[in-house]
């Protein structure tokens, strides 16, 4: 991933405001694609980061990283043979919660929070069944998509900035820089500008 990634953090401080529902069932289902490949341990909102492309990283910490509402009960209780699915199913559904989720008003979103962040490890679903409930829920057809324009309205379009870009403002123009990192020398005319090396 050559972007730039944003922390869940980061969006919901820069937005103001949690996410919408399908913003939150679009997170569900991309991050428990994400954790089933994710290492065992727990993570937070500023652990879990948003590319460009809509594509999630899930950077799974130790419990000292995360405040303690990250940590499941049964690693507050010193269990050491914990479910790293189960861990996961719970921060996740913290995750959501500070996101937005506790705030929804959908019925569909409680149940699911509930049911994530629930005490007992056994009434949890497993990462892959909590995915296809939230994938029964969401009404659009591509949640990365939806988690992308998430990050546009955050950090902006590279390519429209490009677009953007005026040369005879003195804005930063790509390729201006030489190869040992310095300055090209520009000429520039009525016409157009040029670069000479």
């Amino acid at each position: 991933m050559d972007d730039v990634g944003v922390s869940l953090l980061e969006i919901v401080e820069v937005r103001g405001c949690g996410l919408n529902d399908d913003e939150l069932l679009a997170l569900i289902i991309t991050g428990c694609e994400v954790l089933t490949k994710t290492p065992a341990g727990v993570f937070s909102p500023e652990h879990v980061i948003l590319h460009t492309d809509g594509e999630l990283e899930i950077k799974s910490v130790s419990r000292d990283k995360v405040s303690s509402e990250y940590v499941p009960p049964e690693m507050k209780e010193g269990n050491a043979d914990v479910d790293p699915g189960a861990v996961h199913v719970y921060c996740l559904g913290e995750v959501i919660r500070f996101a937005g989720a506790a705030e929804s008003g959908s019925a569909d979103l409680f149940s699911l929070l509930n049911v994530m962040t629930v005490a007992h490890i056994a009434t949890r679903p497993s990462v892959t069944r909590l995915g296809q409930m939230a994938k029964n829920k969401l009404t659009i057809q591509n949640p990365k998509a939806l988690l992308a324009e998430m990050y546009i309205l955050v950090m902006g379009d590279e390519a429209e900035d490009i677009d953007d870009l005026d040369i005879s403002s003195g804005e930063y123009m790509p390729n201006s820089l030489g190869e040992n990192g310095g300055l090209r020398n520009l000429k520039w005319d009525e016409t157009e500008t040029t670069m000479v090396s």
